[in-house]
């Protein structure tokens, strides 16, 4: 019987964070462990998890110096079982460094929850100093960002095209004003599994008003379909993108996310 099961909410929540905030090791004679590290305040967190499965684990304590700060207390959950930790494996969270190639399961899993388990790893949301609110999300992985995009699509309509950054070779997608507060209202629901310094942002978020001096941009994405698809397919981008009143860049991008799909196929 398996001990994960990520069509169940918190399971699915803990995966994400796992995937994001975890780091899973392994070494000889079967030994090994999966371990989550995050600072004191959040221990909560930490302790809801362990209680979300029926396996040799542990939660510990550290007092250390950071490069970012002295005497900087955190917790340690650990899960030594190797049959949770295979399983874990098995559904898409590596041994060793992850940044670059971690991506979504490949199973039926709970998508906002999951997603929820990303931003609480990865993200952040809340109110800028400039009065907008946003929620964004940072990563090296090309597989995670695309699924975050398209998922994000789902929720709000709004297609990102996100390039990584010169500096750190990251992606950062983030959503502002009306378009966060969409994915925050999805993401954070009554009674979900989460940090509960970001379940107060969120309730920032959600009280968020926008300021009647401060336009609203109106315009809207263009959905693609079945029949634009195929001009797209069946004619020169120049010539597609002049049929379907689209931009270049706009083709592009949607012959991509095609080759995508069919490649999963």
């Amino acid at each position: 019987m398996s001990l994960i099961n990520l069509e169940k909410p918190e399971h699915a929540y803990f995966f994400g964070f796992a995937q994001t905030d975890g780091y899973l090791s392994s070494s000889s004679r079967r030994r090994g462990r999966l371990s989550i590290e995050i600072q004191a305040k959040d221990s909560l967190l930490l302790e809801k998890c362990q209680a979300l499965f029926s396996c040799n684990s542990l939660i510990t304590k550290r007092t250390r110096d950071t490069n970012f700060k002295k005497d900087y207390s955190s917790v340690i959950f650990n899960i030594f079982d190797l049959e949770f930790r295979k399983e874990i494996e098995q559904l898409g969270l590596p041994v060793g460094k992850k940044s670059e190639i971690v991506k979504p399961p490949t199973v039926p899993f709970s998508e906002k929850d999951y997603w929820r388990g990303v931003i609480d790893g990865d993200g952040s949301l809340g109110i800028s100093k400039g009065g907008s609110c946003f929620i964004s999300l940072t990563t090296k992985s090309e597989e995670l960002k695309e699924a975050f995009v398209n998922y994000c699509f789902k929720i709000n309509g709004i297609l990102k095209n996100p390039h990584r950054n010169v500096r750190d070779n990251i992606y950062n997608i983030t959503f502002l004003d009306e378009g966060a507060r969409d994915m925050v209202k999805e993401l954070y629901y009554d009674g979900c599994l989460c940090l509960d310094r970001k379940l107060e942002k969120s309730k920032e978020v959600l009280n968020w008003v926008r300021d009647p001096n401060c336009k609203k941009i109106t315009w809207q994405k263009k959905k693609w379909d079945d029949e634009q698809d195929q001009i797209l397919l069946s004619n020169p981008i120049e010539k597609a993108a002049e049929l379907l009143d689209r931009n270049i860049k706009s083709c592009e991008m949607r012959l991509y996310r095609l080759s995508k799909k069919k490649s999963i196929i």
